[in-house]
C-alpha cells in the first residue's frame, strides 16, 4: 500500500499538467471550506432565518448544478478546457461574496443567497467537472485509482482545516469579514491557475496546448 501511494504521489507531483492544478485546487478547496462553514451561522445567526429557509437556500444550488453539466460543453466549445477551468473557477467563487453582503439588505437576503447560490453551483459545477475529467484524460488507466485518490485526499483534507481556521479568523474579525476573506483567497487560487500550464489548453482536449 505504501509503495502504491507513494507511486500515486511521484505521478502527480511530475505531471506538468497536473500537479499546479493539483496545488491551486487544494488551496481553492481550504478557502472554499472556510466559506460553506460559515454560511448556516450567517443565515442563522445573522439573518436570523429559521432551519427550513437555510435547507431551502442550500437546496436552490442544486438548480445551477443541473444547468452547469447541461451547458458545459458550450463553455468548452468558446473557451477550450484551460479557459474554462480558470474562467468558471473564478466566477463561480467571486459570486459569493453577495452572500455576505446580504446582510445589508435583509428584506431581500433569502433572495440574493438563493440566486449567488444557483449561480455559484452552474459554474463551479463545470468547472468541477471539466478539471476532473482533464485529470481522467491525461492520466494513464493504471494509475487513475492513485490520482484520484491522491487528489481526493488532498482536496478533502484541507477541508476540516479551512472550515476550522474560518472559525478562528471569525470569532476575531466576525463572520461576514471572514466570508470576504475567504472568498478573496478561493479567487486568488482561481487566479493561479490561469498561469498553470493546464490553463493553456485551448481545445477540447488535453493535446491542444499553445
Amino acid at each position: 500500500l505504501l509503495a502504491q501511494i507513494h507511486e500515486g504521489l511521484t505521478f502527480v507531483r511530475g505531471q506538468r499538467l497536473l500537479f499546479p492544478l493539483f496545488s491551486c485546487i487544494a488551496a481553492a478547496a481550504f478557502a472554499g471550506a472556510g466559506i460553506q462553514v460559515l454560511l448556516p451561522i450567517l443565515v442563522l445567526r445573522t439573518l436570523g432565518m429559521s432551519a427550513t429557509q437555510l435547507g431551502v437556500l442550500l437546496s436552490a444550488g442544486a438548480l445551477g448544478g443541473i444547468l452547469g453539466a447541461i451547458t458545459r460543453s458550450a463553455w468548452i466549445t468558446h473557451l477550450g478546457i484551460g479557459r474554462t477551468i480558470v474562467v468558471t473557477s473564478i466566477i463561480g467563487v467571486a459570486v459569493l461574496a453577495a452572500q455576505p453582503a446580504a446582510v445589508h439588505a435583509p428584506a431581500a437576503a433569502a433572495a440574493i443567497i438563493a440566486v449567488s447560490g444557483i449561480v455559484s453551483s452552474y459554474f463551479l459545477t463545470i468547472y468541477n467537472v471539466t478539471q476532473m475529467s482533464l485529470r481522467q484524460e491525461i492520466c494513464p488507466p493504471d494509475m487513475l485509482g492513485r490520482m484520484n485518490a491522491i487528489f481526493r485526499f488532498a482536496v478533502w483534507g484541507v477541508m476540516p482545516l479551512g472550515s476550522f481556521v474560518a472559525g478562528i479568523i471569525a470569532s476575531w474579525v466576525g463572520v461576514e469579514a471572514t466570508m470576504y476573506i475567504f472568498t478573496a483567497a478561493s479567487i486568488a487560487a482561481g487566479i493561479a491557475m490561469g498561469f498553470t500550464p493546464a490553463a493553456r489548453i485551448r481545445g477540447a482536449s488535453a493535446a491542444d496546448v499553445s
